[in-house]
């Protein structure tokens, strides 16, 4: 995922995305509200070139990094941020 732009996830009704404040946040189309995800102060700091959300909304998957070996190979560090205990 671009850090600029956001995606549709697999339910068709959420939309991860990163917010006015720099956080990642998950938008709920049916009531168009929003729940944060990671804050920005923890963005900053780790940085990610890519992020996904687990099935469960529990996990995000940071890619931090990201080195490209050849046309479609990277090399990346990877982070499991915790979103329910951090």
């Amino acid at each position: 995922m671009s850090m600029g732009g956001g995606y549709c996830l697999p339910s068709g009704d959420e939309f991860i995305f990163r917010d006015t404040y720099g956080g990642i946040s998950l938008m709920f189309a049916a009531n168009q509200t929003t729940k944060t995800l990671m804050p920005n102060t923890t963005f900053r700091v780790l940085e990610p070139a890519s992020f996904s959300v687990s099935a469960d909304r529990r996990f995000l998957l940071l890619a931090q990094n990201v080195r490209k070996i050849h046309t479609h190979s990277y090399l990346a560090r990877y982070t499991v941020y915790d979103i329910l205990t951090t």
